[in-house]
């Protein structure tokens, strides 16, 4: 399959490029804040698979008792939960201050 042509209109005015001029840069500077959405994404996400693998992997070694239960439990089944909540507030916090 063939890319569609690309047609080049030469502006009129220059109004008309400094238009063009101000639409290409929004367009960059969309895509620069989506890369770096994505990326921040991407990080919160490594952090929610450590959390989630890592630390419930790890607990197991942690052998002295918290409140009755064993501190591993307490890790797994709370503090993981903790993250999670921090790592949703981090990013609304962060996605808000972007718009």
């Amino acid at each position: 399959m063939k890319p569609a042509a690309v047609s080049t209109v030469l502006p009129s005015s220059s109004s008309e490029l400094e238009g063009g001029a101000r639409r290409s840069y929004k367009v960059g500077s969309a895509r620069r804040g989506w890369q770096r959405k994505s990326a921040f994404t991407a990080f919160l996400l490594l952090i929610w698979i450590a959390v989630t693998f890592g630390l419930t992997f790890f607990a197991r070694e942690l052998s002295f008792e918290f409140m009755g239960w064993p501190f591993s439990f307490w890790v797994a089944a709370q503090g993981a939960l903790l993250v999670y909540l921090a790592l949703i507030a981090v990013y609304a916090y962060r996605s808000g201050a972007a718009t």
